[in-house]
């Protein structure tokens, strides 16, 4: 009970606060969406038996789920059209016959609508065919369609190579964690003002979903619920499912340490299903870690960044009586658009990666000595697209370099049972822009549409993120963290000087664990 409502408490904080940002931002968000269908098999890494609510399974509706797609990209166009009057949604035939005719560019919106947006918009197509009763690999195909749809129908702009990626791997990713979400929050066998609150917050998490269980009859049809039992290894007691932070944050160019801004901020994090656990695991996204965070200050956008990294399988490496480790891959989504004073003229913000894969090993010592625990991650990828601030680009909403490239990210925690814990995060990017403009004036250059159409300019960039995080237990479920996180940015330029950019984040806050 207590993990289905912290579940309920992390969704309805993170959904009311990004709905209320990008509603003011970009029309992606103004779209329907989300999902829930088949069986679900899942495991807290919290508890040592939980109970495992199996969803009946739907009968394929797959003209209904692409009906789902046309109504979603519909409901977005008209708003965009009538309600927001955007320029973009100004749409006539010719426009469209434009689309088709000048094929693919890269695009230059802004960092916030082109990466998580887009995400979320595609998570809503993926939840079409999800809320239609079908697989996750059946739904992929109507996330593709729906980015497709709308880059050449939709908008009077010329279709965009990376909102499709974006849309596409990262919407996949998203749309299988909100479906996860949403079928954890309902409890079927519930009723009364319990069973109200749960469908309404997970309509949220999923509205397509909740748009289907209320035309059926689903949202308020009391059954018996399957539960099954499944046996965890015992975990350590100070780790929580879900964890919501309050505090604040003083964040400087490293430069101009003296002169930086305070912001006041909200953070979660979220461990889904079970790791390291010596199985097998063939089904893809069955255990992802979430963390975000939501600030307020000078230009900052509410959402600062957003982390997500998903298991799409996962073997057993080593084990033993007192340590185990597994192999996988993984797919990941590093977002991450801090501000820092309007005066620092380098920052290393924003960058992030949209569409990455590699392997991973994880492995987990849960007694080093009395009382003493020890973890241990490490992940290789590939970057496919990412992206990272641009000294010198400048153009339309865009300040900031895409490309390809590749990363490594490390994670260590040590953990003094019922006394404190320490958390290092080593997070690494190399991202090469490859198609870039020569040096002249931007200014200069006439265009029937707002496209450059390249990624940036022509680049390689490093970007190094260090954090260091302490927390003090002050109860079972409330601790202190006291965290620095240093950030440095190295570009190297074909056409002009070389850059380096870094900055230092001091964050103090209160955590709930759940």
């Amino acid at each position: 009970m207590t993990r289905r409502l912290s579940l309920l408490l992390f969704s309805f904080t993170c959904l009311c606060l990004a709905k209320a940002q990008s509603f003011q931002t970009d029309t992606v968000s103004l779209s329907e969406a989300v999902s829930i269908s088949d069986s679900l098999l899942v495991s807290d890494s919290l508890s040592s038996t939980i109970p495992l609510a199996r969803t009946p399974e739907l009968k394929p509706r797959p003209w209904l789920a692409l009906g789902d797609v046309v109504a979603i990209n519909g409901i977005t166009h008209l708003l965009g059209r009538y309600a927001l009057k955007a320029s973009f949604s100004q749409t006539t035939m010719k426009s469209i016959r434009n689309n088709f005719k000048s094929g693919f560019a890269w695009d230059d919106d802004n960092f916030y609508i082109n990466y998580p947006c887009h995400a979320m918009h595609g998570a809503y197509y993926y939840n079409s065919g999800r809320s239609n009763g079908l697989s996750l690999l059946q739904s992929i195909p109507y996330t593709l369609i729906g980015s497709l749809s709308w880059e050449f129908l939709g908008e009077n702009e010329q279709p965009s190579i990376n909102d499709v990626i974006t849309t596409t791997v990262s919407g996949t990713l998203f749309g299988e964690v909100i479906h996860l979400m949403a079928q954890e929050i309902v409890d079927e066998s519930e009723r009364g003002g319990k069973r109200f609150l749960q469908e309404a917050v997970a309509a949220l998490v999923n509205p397509v979903e909740g748009f289907h269980r209320l035309i059926s009859g689903r949202a308020w049809r009391v059954r018996k619920t399957m539960v099954e039992k499944k046996s965890i290894p015992e975990t350590e007691e100070d780790e929580g499912c879900c964890v919501f932070s309050a505090g604040g944050r003083y964040i400087a160019a490293n430069s101009d340490f003296g002169h930086g801004t305070y912001q006041p901020l909200l953070s979660f994090a979220m461990q889904y299903g079970q790791i390291v656990d010596d199985q097998t695991h063939p089904r893809p996204y069955d255990s992802f870690s979430l963390e975000g965070t939501f600030a307020y200050g000078d230009r900052q956008h509410i959402l600062t960044d957003l982390h997500l990294t998903a298991r799409i399988c996962g073997i057993p490496a080593i084990t033993g009586k007192s340590f185990s480790g597994e192999w996988g891959l993984y797919q990941h989504f590093h977002y991450d658009d801090t501000r820092l004073h309007g005066k620092t003229t380098k920052s290393p913000f924003p960058f992030g990666e949209m569409a990455s894969f590699g392997p991973g090993f994880r492995f987990a010592f849960p007694q080093v000595a009395p009382h003493v625990s020890f973890k241990q991650e490490v992940f290789a990828r590939g970057i496919i697209l990412g992206a990272v601030n641009s000294d010198y680009y400048e153009f339309y909403n865009r300040t900031y370099n895409m490309g390809s490239g590749f990363g490594v990210t490390t994670q260590s925690r040590v953990s003094w049972h019922h006394l404190a814990s320490v958390h290092l995060k080593i997070h690494y990017m190399r991202l090469f822009t490859w198609k870039g403009y020569e040096p002249r004036d931007l200014s200069e250059l006439v265009f029937d549409t707002n496209y450059l159409n390249v990624l940036g300019d022509r680049s390689s960039a490093s970007l190094l993120s260090v954090n260091l995080r302490t927390e003090a237990f002050l109860s079972q479920s409330l601790r202190l963290m006291i965290g620095v996180t240093l950030c440095n940015r190295h570009s190297h330029y074909k056409y002009h000087a070389d850059q380096r950019a870094e900055s230092c984040e001091l964050r103090a806050a209160l955590a709930w664990h759940f």
